[in-house]
């Protein structure tokens, strides 16, 4: 088994620790130093799971509009106001939203 080692982000913050790694997967975790010399060092963080972004729906605030407050007529597909307002803003309109 391989060892990685340094500050481990959890969920309840950074943790001094160490993960074991055999064939790709982790095998072990402890706190303080790993059985044997980590082959690397340095901040061990999660691979993200369902990480997106809403940053194409930056546009939608630069038109001032009265936004319902309910849910389903805010965003659900198809007919929400956010799939009706993508469909018909421009690449160049949802693009000038994200800068």
């Amino acid at each position: 088994m391989e060892y990685v080692s340094g500050e481990i982000l959890t969920v309840n913050g950074f943790e001094r620790g160490y993960l074991g790694v055999k064939n790709h997967k982790m095998m072990d975790r402890g706190k303080g130093n790993p059985p044997k010399k980590p082959i690397h060092k340095g901040l061990i963080v999660p691979t993200l799971v369902n990480a997106h972004t809403h940053i194409g729906d930056s546009f939608i605030r630069k038109r001032n509009l009265k936004l319902p407050r309910n849910v389903e007529d805010l965003v659900a597909p198809p007919d929400g106001l956010k799939h009706r307002l993508l469909k018909e803003a421009s690449d160049l309109e949802i693009i000038g939203g994200m800068r």
